[in-house]
C-alpha cells in the first residue's frame, strides 16, 4: 500500500519518524507522542497541508514523500460503520482532548503499524496514522520524493476572501447585468445563512 505527506524538502529524511507530531501535537496525538501523519492520496495529504497554511505565504520547498507499507493485512482497519461509532464524539473539533487521547492510547497499545481514520476535510476519504515505535514500522519506507506546490490559483484563498459576506464585493456588475446572486447560488441559500 503506499500513502502521501507532503512536508518541508529539510524534514523529507525524517519523515517517518513522528518527530514534528511529537514536537507540536496534531488532531489524534499529544505533544510528546510520535505519530506520523499520511493520506490514502496524495490529493487529500495536499488538501491536509493547505488548510493549515498561512494564505499567500507558501513555503517554497515543499516536496510530496510517498511512503510504501508493506504490511497491509496487519493494519487495523474496522467496518467503517463500527469503527466510526468508537471514535470520541467531538473528533470532528479541530482541539478536541478526548481525540488525542484516543490516538495517544492507540500508539502506547502498540496493536499495530498503523491506524486507517477519517479525514475531518472530506468525508469518505481517510487518512492513515502510523506508530514510529511499532516493530512492524521497519518495513515502512519511503520510495519516491519529489517537489510539490500548490497551483497559483490556490494562493489568495483564505476564510477572509471566501467568507460569503466578502463575495459579495466587486460582484455589483454580474447582478446589474442580471447575473443574480453569486453567493446564493453557490452555497444554495442566503449569504447570511453561512455567518459565523
Amino acid at each position: 500500500m503506499k500513502v502521501w505527506r507532503i512536508c518541508r524538502e529539510r524534514y523529507a529524511e525524517s519523515a517517518l519518524t513522528g518527530e514534528g507530531a511529537r514536537l507540536a501535537g496534531g488532531r489524534w496525538s499529544s505533544v510528546g507522542v510520535s505519530m506520523v501523519y499520511t493520506s490514502w492520496c496524495l490529493s487529500l495529504a495536499a488538501l491536509e497541508v493547505f488548510v493549515n497554511l498561512d494564505p499567500g505565504n507558501q513555503p517554497r520547498d515543499l516536496v510530496w514523500v510517498a511512503i510504501e507499507a508493506p504490511i497491509e493485512e496487519e493494519w487495523e482497519r474496522r467496518g467503517e460503520k463500527d469503527f466510526l461509532a468508537s471514535l470520541p464524539p467531538r473528533w470532528q473539533e479541530p482541539d478536541d482532548p478526548e481525540t488525542r487521547r484516543f490516538g495517544d492510547e492507540w500508539i502506547r497499545s502498540g496493536r499495530s503499524a498503523g491506524l486507517v481514520v477519517p479525514s475531518v476535510l472530506m468525508e469518505g476519504e481517510w487518512n492513515v496514522l502510523l506508530n514510529p515505535a511499532h516493530p512492524e514500522a521497519k518495513k515502512i519506507r519511503v520510495v519516491e520524493m519529489r517537489p510539490f506546490r500548490f497551483d497559483d490559483r490556490c494562493s489568495g484563498f483564505s476564510a477572509e476572501v471566501t467568507h460569503p459576506s466578502n463575495l459579495l464585493r466587486g460582484v455589483g456588475d454580474l447582478q446589474a447585468a442580471g447575473g443574480g446572486d453569486p453567493v446564493e447560488g453557490f452555497f444554495g441559500g442566503e449569504a447570511g445563512a453561512c455567518e459565523d
